[in-house]
């Protein structure tokens, strides 16, 4: 646990993302960088935590998960417990949605802080913990498609892709394929 502990204080001392990591039975925040514990987003609302946690483990690969312009990446290790890194904010960062953010999940306005990412940045990091942790690969690639798979209707999967492509023109970062 000291291994995972070391990798994700290295993780958020050089991406800025804040990361958890949480017990498999979703109660107990193991370590937690980015927020303290009573501001967390993740520790204030129970369901949004359980929300990842429970796509997670039906997921054999790591998750992104979308809540409007706000995006978390997430994983598990060998022994069931979840490594979950953001918010992040794929848009630009402003004070309406913080505070709509910050009202949403029963986090006091001031005490929120999102950066602004990339879904690519973000899929990069949950593929390099995800590997560490684990020694299994997951690409970028296959995380972003992953996140298409779990949506229901092939237009909806279209639509995740469009998305991508804009916000990656937007940013002139490299795309991935769609197939």
């Amino acid at each position: 646990m000291d291994k995972i502990f070391f990798l994700l204080e290295r993780v958020y001392r050089m991406t800025h993302i804040p990361v958890r990591y949480i017990d498999k039975t979703s109660e107990m925040v193991l370590l937690c960088r980015g927020y303290e514990t009573k501001h967390d987003p993740l520790s204030c609302d129970e369901e949004l935590r359980n929300s990842i946690i429970k796509k997670l483990k039906v997921n054999a690969l790591p998750i992104l998960e979308f809540e409007d312009e706000f995006l978390y990446g997430a994983c598990m290790d060998s022994i069931e417990c979840s490594i979950i890194l953001g918010p992040i904010r794929t848009g630009a960062v402003d004070s309406i949605h913080m505070s709509r953010y910050a009202t949403k999940h029963h986090v006091p306005v001031n005490n929120i802080a999102i950066i602004h990412r990339t879904m690519d940045a973000l899929s990069a990091v949950l593929s390099l913990v995800h590997y560490t942790i684990t020694g299994k690969i997951a690409t970028e690639t296959e995380i972003i498609s992953n996140r298409s798979a779990t949506v229901n209707s092939s237009e909806a999967v279209e639509n995740a892709y469009q998305e991508y492509e804009l916000e990656t023109a937007e940013n002139e970062t490299v795309r991935f394929n769609f197939s």
